[in-house]
């Protein structure tokens, strides 16, 4: 840059402003002629700008303005003239933000000293970088990635290249406060969520996550553009994982100072095969390093390793967001999980503007809806997919108003968004509520309110949010209704624990049998979305009819969806496939004296009495010759709950919010005995998942009844007790029929 500026001083229309910045401009910026025909076309209006006064001490003030940019003055010199200077040609002028059309204006620092000697020591004078500080604009600093000094103004206004055509457009400051939230590690997932208030930047992805807009790996690039550095970098590595049932036994004999230890650093139990792990580091443009992030987790997929290698850095880089006022010889930084080596002096140049703006809020003693005093007891456990309605209000409260009424500003409303519990997406306030509820439940609490720009960036009406915030004690109220429960939280720790999945090694365990007993006609009993029918599909077999009972018809709609593709495919044997609305509690003399009947981890989503008029319904009236029953083994859930939560006080009682009851072994050797004992049955029990631990057992335990040989011959006279509904049918030859 000095062979420039020594060029550029030699130039006749060129002269040299701030040598300490390395800043020049020409003398008459434009010629007489260009500036008299652009002013004869433009018409006096006004624009509105935004204002961010310097402040000494304290965050700067940030206010809104007009610009009356009239026909007989040129633009910039109505900008400086709100800036206390001269002329336009003493205007700092940023390049464009990021994704906006606005840009920052500003006016040349003004040093004391002209002595420039410090470049070669590449250190200013102590009485400069002093005057530097006091005066430096942090929050215009962040925005326009520049050093501003002194006031600054942001507007959206001026001649695009080569045209006499003044463009503009308001800036307000909700406008401003967006950019500024948007700026941030956090900022972007919010936006994205298009959830200002509500949203939180996770700590883990997982493909389960309702993500939308960018992905982590987006979202650091961006990030990194937006603070000029490098491109992330990131390296992959692979290798072999121990296989669960070794890595299970051997947390068996740690300690139980051990294993609280691994549950207090969350440490996650990988699957068996071989596992990706990644590792991110960030640069400066002069490749100086950054950020070198190197986590210790293996994943089974390599995108879900980078993707979370990402969100591990954005992670760490909004905790240091959030804590810059820090001093940075302290390792005040630090995270077990984040394995972080971080560079401030390379980032860090100069102070940054406040964050106080991401604070979580913290809870008032006011609530409504929800009983204060209780114990929280969290009913929906971490994994699960919740989707609510909320909407989030300032409230000031009558006692606090001027005219004694309670005032209130709604700020942010969503109809239903879904997120993951348990992951950190959402605000812990709201997540802590919803996590009590139940499915459609309203409920009503109040929080502390957070920093006014971020209040400011949601807002529709800002002055009227700008008003109730200068009163004196204001919070804000959040309603929210609990829609619904999706994606059993059960499924997804299965599917995380065991290699098959344990639903597939329930079905395989099934379909042996099924085999063995040469069949020809099949029940599933609470059939839910059919995978167990269309897993039948599958392999060769010698049934000849299939049958799948459910109440829910959303679950036989997908049932009918996924058969329906693969029986026209024409690759089974099958002569009918039919889905019967109706209750597994009820008998249908249709479905007398099947060959097989199954009931996989259904009778835990009844009550106790149910699952026991259900084993007696099916046994005397069904009259199966085979009768394969799995559940949930109760003993085997310490194990599966062991990494997945930061307290024993946390871990949920079932392994799905949905289940009324779980069986112990003993509990359901009984079940099975007096029931096979009752209805002349045999009865052998068995089980699937884990290693067999002799303290906890299998995951999953299974009876399969064994009909003895009995004359059932005209036992019920043909069109007696059909309660249910055919829901789907398929014939062969005829393709399928919806009713």
């Amino acid at each position: 840059m000095s062979y420039v500026m020594k060029a550029a001083a030699k130039l006749p229309d060129y002269i040299v402003v701030s040598p300490h910045l390395d800043s020049l401009r020409r003398k008459k910026p434009y010629p007489p002629a260009i500036i008299k025909a652009l002013a004869s076309q433009v018409e006096s209006r006004r624009v509105e700008a935004v204002h961010i006064q310097c402040a000494v001490d304290g965050e700067e003030v940030v206010k809104p303005i007009i610009l009356g940019i009239s026909s007989g003055r040129y633009y910039l010199d109505i900008i400086a003239e709100k800036l206390g200077l001269k002329d336009g040609s003493q205007v700092m002028i940023s390049g464009t933000i990021d994704g906006f059309k606005c840009r920052v204006y500003a006016a040349f620092p003004k040093l004391k000293s002209s002595d420039n000697s410090w470049k070669s020591r590449e250190k200013r004078p102590v009485n400069e970088s002093q005057h530097l500080e006091k005066s430096r604009n942090a929050k215009a600093s962040f925005v326009s990635g520049l050093d501003i000094h002194g006031d600054a103004i942001v507007a959206s206004v001026g001649y695009p290249w080569r045209s006499h055509e003044l463009e503009h457009d308001d800036v307000t400051l909700k406008s401003f406060y967006r950019i500024y939230c948007s700026m941030s590690p956090n900022g972007i997932y919010k936006f994205s969520r298009q959830v200002l208030i509500a949203a939180q930047l996770p700590f883990s992805y997982t493909t389960k996550s309702n993500w939308r807009g960018p992905f982590p790996r987006e979202i650091l690039s961006m990030f990194c553009r937006q603070q000029h550095l490098a491109e992330p970098i990131f390296t992959i590595t692979t290798a072999p994982v121990k296989p669960l049932d070794g890595i299970l036994r051997s947390y068996q004999k740690l300690k139980d100072s051990e294993r609280e230890d691994m549950r207090r650093k969350k440490l996650r139990i990988p699957r068996s095969g071989t596992g990706y792990r990644c590792e991110v580091k960030i640069l400066s443009k002069s490749q100086d390093l950054v950020l070198d992030c190197s986590p210790g987790d293996f994943y089974e997929k390599e995108n879900h390793a980078i993707q979370n290698a990402s969100l591990k850095a954005l992670s760490w880089f909004n905790k240091l967001f959030d804590g810059l006022d820090a001093d940075p010889d302290q390792p005040c930084y630090s995270n077990l999980d984040l394995d972080m080596l971080f560079q401030r002096s390379v980032l860090i140049k100069g102070a940054f503007p406040c964050s106080r703006m991401y604070e979580q809020p913290r809870s008032k003693s006011r609530t409504t809806g929800m009983q204060h005093e209780r114990k929280r007891v969290q009913s929906i456990t971490d994994g699960s997919l919740v989707s609510i309605c909320y909407s989030v209000s300032v409230e000031v409260d009558a006692d606090f108003s001027e005219n004694g009424e309670c005032l209130k500003e709604l700020i942010e409303r969503n109809e239903e968004i879904e997120f993951e519990v348990g992951n950190g997406s959402m605000n812990p306030h709201l997540e802590s509520v919803v996590t009590q509820m139940s499915v459609g439940q309203y409920a009503c609490f109040v929080t502390d309110s957070p920093a006014e720009g971020l209040l400011l960036a949601a807002a529709p009406d800002t002055a009227r949010t700008q008003s109730l915030l200068s009163e004196v004690s204001v919070g804000l109220e959040y309603n929210v209704r609990l829609l619904g429960v999706k994606e059993p939280t059960e499924e997804r720790m299965e599917a995380a624990f065991f290699k098959p999945p344990l639903s597939k090694q329930r079905i395989e365990y099934a379909m042996k049998h099924i085999k063995e007993s040469s069949a020809s006609t099949l029940v599933d009993f609470g059939c839910g979305s059919g995978s167990l029918l269309a897993s039948l599909l599958d392999y060769p077999t010698s049934l000849q009819s299939i049958v799948g009972v459910d109440i829910s018809q959303k679950g036989l709609s997908r049932a009918a969806k996924i058969l329906h593709l693969k029986l026209n495919k024409g690759a089974c044997n099958l002569k009918s496939t039919i889905l019967y609305d109706g209750s597994i509690l009820e008998f249908d003399s249709r479905l007398h004296n099947i060959d097989v009947g199954t009931c996989l981890e259904v009778i835990e989503h009844m009550e106790v009495d149910q699952a026991c008029q259900f084993g007696n319904t099916v046994l005397s009236l069904f009259c199966p010759k085979l009768l394969i029953v799995s559940t949930p083994n109760y003993e085997y859930n310490k194990i599966l709950h062991m990494p997945g939560h930061k307290s024993v006080s946390q871990q949920p009682k079932f392994r799905n919010h949905d289940h009324k009851f779980e069986w112990t072994r003993k509990q359901f050797n009984q079940w099975a005995s007096k029931l096979a004992k009752s209805h002349n049955y045999s009865v052998e029990l068995s089980a699937v998942g884990g290693s067999g631990n002799v303290n906890h057992g299998f995951a999953s335990q299974i009876a399969v009844f064994r009909r003895q040989e009995v004359n059932l011959v005209g036992k019920f006279s043909e069109g007696s007790m059909q309660p249910y509904k055919v829901a789907w049918e398929w014939t062969s030859g005829n393709g399928d029929k919806k009713t």
